[in-house]
This record gives C-alpha cells, sequence and structure tokens, in this order.
C-alpha cells in the first residue's frame, strides 16, 4: 500500500473523529447494554405472577431470570470474536434487535417453557453489545483517553439491573408480568452508526483502491476453520491466561452477589419490613446510587494514578489501572457485613438499603479498573474476546446464584448469609494485589497480549537491576 493510501486511511481513523462523532458511537452502544442488563432485571418482580399464572414455585419461576441471564453468558462467546473479524456494527444493527423480537416473544407465550426459551435466545442475542462496546471504546479512544467513556459505557449495564426491579415492580403491579418484557422493545434500532474497527476499514480502503485482490487459496473451508478459530478464542483465553482467569473469577462473584439481591429482596423487605412489590423495587436504588457515585470515583483515581503519570513518564505499565481495583475492593466486604447484621425489624430500613451502596460502588469501580487493564494488556485485537471470557464466568455465576438465595437465606438467615458472602469477597481481595505483584511477568507470558503490552514488559525487564 502506497503511502498516500496509508494517509486516505489514517485520515478516517475513528480515533481522529470530532468528539460528538465519537460520543453518538459509543453512547448507542452503551445504551444498547443498558437495555440488554435491563431486561435480566425487570422479570424479577414478576415472579410471584408467573408462579400464579402457570403454578410453579418460586425457584421455577425464577429460572426466567436464570435462562435469560444464561443467554447472555453465551452470546458474547459468538459476538466477541466475529466483531473482530467483520467489525462492531453487525452486532448492533442486526443481531441485538433480534434479541427484542425474542423479548417480546417471551410476554406473548401462553406456556411457561415458550417463555424460558424466548428468554434464553432474548439474553443470546441483546448479550453483544456487552463485549463489543469495550472493542469499541479501543477503536476510538487511546489508552490515555479511555477512562471517562470505559466510565460511562461500563456503568450502563451496572444500572440496568438496579433500575429494572423498579420498573418491573409498578408495572407488573399495575400490568402483569408480560408488560416487563414489552417496554423493552422501543431500544432496539439502532440509526447513524458507523464501523469503528480499524482491521475492517483498512480492509474497505484497500479493497475500494483496487491494492488487495482475494488469494486463490482462500476457500470456504479456509474461511469456516477461521470462524471457529475464533469463536474459541475467548473459551481459551479463559481456561490458558491467568491473568483471564483471575480477574473473571473476581468479577463474576462481585457481579452474582448483585444478582443474588433479586431473590433476596423481596424475600428481606417485604417480610421484614412490610414493603409491596413497587416499594421493594424502590429498594435496589441503592444499588443504582453506588454505581452511579462509582464512575467519578474511579475517574478521579484513573486521573491521579494513571493519566498524570503517564504524562510524566511517557507510559507507563498497564497495572496502574489496578489502583482502582485495590481501593475499591475494600467496599465490598464492608456493604455486605453491613447489610447482614441491619436488616432486622429493629433497624429502620433505610439502613439495609444504605448498606448496598458501598456493595454497588466496589462492584463496578473494581470491574472499571479490571476492564481498563484487560483492555490495555490484550489491545483491539483480543480486548472483545477478554470481555467474552469474562462474560462466561460472570453471567454464569449470576444465572446461579439467585435459584439458591432464598434456600440459603432461610436457612442461615440474614446475618450469616450475608456474612459468608462477605467472608469470601475478603478473600477474593487479593487478586489485584497479586496482579500488581506478578501482572508484568504474566503478561510477558502470553500469547494473547498486545504488542505494545509484551514490549513494555521487555523493556522494563532490560532496564531492571533484578
Amino acid at each position: 500500500m502506497s503511502s498516500s493510501e496509508y494517509k486516505l486511511v489514517n485520515s478516517q481513523n475513528p480515533r481522529n473523529w470530532s468528539v460528538r462523532k465519537k460520543s453518538y458511537n459509543i453512547g448507542v452502544p452503551a445504551l444498547f447494554c443498558f437495555v440488554a442488563s435491563l431486561g435480566s432485571s425487570i422479570y424479577a418482580p414478576a415472579v410471584p405472577d408467573v408462579m400464579k399464572d402457570f403454578h410453579v414455585s418460586p425457584t421455577v419461576a425464577l429460572l426466567g431470570l436464570s435462562m435469560y441471564v444464561l443467554g447472555l453468558c453465551w452470546g458474547p462467546i459468538v459476538a466477541g470474536p466475529i466483531s473482530e473479524k467483520y467489525g462492531r456494527l453487525p452486532t448492533y444493527r442486526y443481531i441485538f434487535p433480534i434479541g427484542m423480537l425474542f423479548t417480546v416473544g417471551a410476554g406473548f407465550s401462553p406456556i411457561l417453557a415458550g417463555v424460558l426459551i424466548c428468554r434464553f435466545f432474548a439474553g443470546f442475542f441483546s448479550a453483544g453489545p456487552l463485549c463489543v462496546v469495550s472493542g469499541t471504546g479501543a477503536d476510538l479512544f487511546a489508552e490515555e483517553k479511555r477512562g471517562v467513556s470505559t466510565g460511562v459505557w461500563i456503568c450502563c449495564p451496572f444500572l440496568g439491573p438496579a433500575i429494572g426491579p423498579v420498573i418491573g415492580g409498578y408495572v407488573s403491579q399495575a400490568k402483569g408480568w408480560q408488560w416487563t418484557q414489552w417496554v423493552l422493545i422501543s431500544y432496539a434500532a439502532s440509526f447513524g452508526q458507523e464501523e469503528t474497527y480499524r482491521k475492517v476499514l483498512d480492509t474497505r480502503a484497500q479493497r475500494k483502491s483496487k491494492s488487495m485482490d482475494v488469494p486463490e487459496g482462500h476457500t470456504s473451508s479456509t474461511f469456516k476453520s477461521s470462524v471457529l478459530d475464533f469463536l474459541l478464542v475467548p473459551i481459551r483465553m479463559l481456561f490458558t491466561d491467568p491473568i483471564v482467569f483471575c480477574t473473571s473469577l473476581y468479577m463474576a462473584f462481585n457481579f452474582a452477589v448483585i444478582f443474588m439481591s433479586f431473590a433476596s429482596f423481596p424475600i428481606i423487605f417485604p417480610t421484614v419490613y412490610g414493603f409491596t412489590r413497587g416499594e421493594t423495587g424502590l429498594a435496589f436504588l441503592g444499588i443504582a446510587v453506588g454505581s452511579i457515585v462509582a464512575v467519578p470515583t474511579y475517574l478521579v483515581i484513573d486521573r491521579m494514578l494513571y493519566i498524570v503519570p503517564r504524562r510524566k513518564r511517557g507510559s507507563v505499565e498497564p497495572e496502574q489501572r489496578l489502583f482502582g481495583a485495590m481501593i475499591g475492593a475494600l467496599g465490598m466486604p464492608f456493604g455486605l457485613f453491613w447489610f447482614a447484621w441491619t436488616a432486622k425489624p429493629n433497624t429502620h430500613w433505610i439502613s439495609p438499603v444504605l448498606a448496598m451502596v458501598p456493595v454497588a460502588w466496589a462492584n463496578l469501580t473494581v470491574f472499571i479498573a479490571l476492564g481498563l487493564y484487560v483492555t490495555d494488556v490484550y489491545g483491539e485485537r483480543y480486548s472483545a474476546s477478554c470481555i467474552a471470557a469474562n462474560g462466561i464466568f460472570r453471567y454464569l455465576l449470576a444465572a446461579t446464584f439467585p435459584l439458591f438465595t432464598q434456600k440459603m437465606f432461610e436457612d442461615l438467615g440474614i446475618g450469616w448469609a450475608g456474612s459468608t458472602l462477605g467472608f469470601i469477597t475478603v478473600g477474593l481481595m487479593a487478586v489485584p494485589y497479586a496482579l500488581w505483584l506478578y501482572g508484568q511477568k504474566l503478561r510477558g507470558m502470553s500469547k494473547y497480549a498486545s504488542q505494545e503490552s509484551v514490549k513494555y514488559h521487555q523493556e522494563s525487564s532490560e532496564i531492571s537491576p533484578l
């Protein structure tokens, strides 16, 4: 390719777009992330109606929540690698709307089996933006400018589960459980988005200039094996790369704790405080507040401990991103112990609601920090697959935990059930500290780490006195 052709490609580089254009192309996927996650929790307040209409137990009725979350679990395994091969736009423009159609189908289904099947495929097809948006962020913003955009799009899928019960509580109470599905369809369309993946844009520019011909040996069998390899990348990364496994495990457990509230709140607040279904939904606003506060908190941490050092030194290790996770990790056990021992009749209901603020704050602060960390480590090429691998753990646990939550709280009591979760999060606090100590070595060993990340590791090793 000639220098003039490279200049043409660079002039179309998404990182050189205007702020307005960048904001729109990251804002729409962020909205899709909000809607996809909203679709999971908006169903939770409707569980009593599902029990009544289909004559099933609470655990069976909760399968509607779990099946959707399982769809969210497996959807990114396909959407992430496909986005890296064909670009980000097909996921937003074609795949996500299919999920919304299955959501509508769930509301019309006359049998529970149909509801569960539609809920699964609704989650499966709606899940794409949850992993692809990280790649879009990497396409649009350089590392030192990625903090604000990442904070916004990561906040959206955490706000969704918090706002869902608020909407679902009053909608199901007034209109029935079917309307918890139908209210989502208005967000299915995507207008005016453009492709952001540099590899796809370069390929298009080369084809337009007639400088690239498809090799004769490019057969359909080669194409199929290539696609299969792309689909397996997230699973391979999860089980072969220690950084991906550890960050996924930590984020998954924190996220699953939030999803346990969808099953525990309808037990705790009506029985302990006599809340109605709609009032129980309002109790989730503590999670929403914590999620909102987490974004500016992390931005301050990121600016002080990543952006400023990077400007002074020219480059810093990706491990500089971990400070947010190391600080945020303290909030999860603190909030869980607070919630566990104040959710009782002689304590005002505001106390357990406020206790969820540091839980949600810690959950999202850790997630943003580790999300930026793995994006810096794996770069544009594998960041979407890494987030897809993270989604396996995160949504698999989130789908499973609500199914045993009721039994756990009934057998152990609110105090010890909450404390058990708190003790586990104390142990998981070691993850960001371990990555701070050994992350550089693990990056050097990873075959998926970006060239820039590995290069920094090699340069650091060369100048190290050790």
